[in-house]
């Protein structure tokens, strides 16, 4: 499916709930974008062309990131992205 570039930043969050779902995958996460009008986060830690960062949302007051999206060979593994939300999520169903 061709997705096409969000143009504000409702969009862009609207575009990643619908990842989210397709994987299955509701509450059990809460998701974050970075604005489409400032880009504050790509620009604090360069995520350019393409990053995902895994943060812990538990603690409301502090925030930790868990995972940090490393390429190989020029590229990334977005399976190991998916394998992880999905097994997260499974996991965070099991304990309701």
């Amino acid at each position: 499916e061709q997705i096409r570039q969000p143009r504000n930043t409702p969009n862009r969050l609207e575009v990643a709930r619908e990842r989210l779902a397709d994987l299955g995958v509701g509450d059990e996460f809460l998701c974050l974008v970075d604005s489409v009008e400032g880009n504050y986060f790509h620009e604090t830690y360069a995520v350019w062309p393409f990053r995902w960062f895994i943060v812990d949302g538990n603690n409301k007051k502090e925030r930790n990131i868990l995972s940090i999206a490393q390429p190989r060979s020029s590229g990334y593994d977005v399976k190991e992205l998916v394998a992880w939300i999905v097994n997260e999520a499974t996991k965070r169903k099991e304990r309701k």
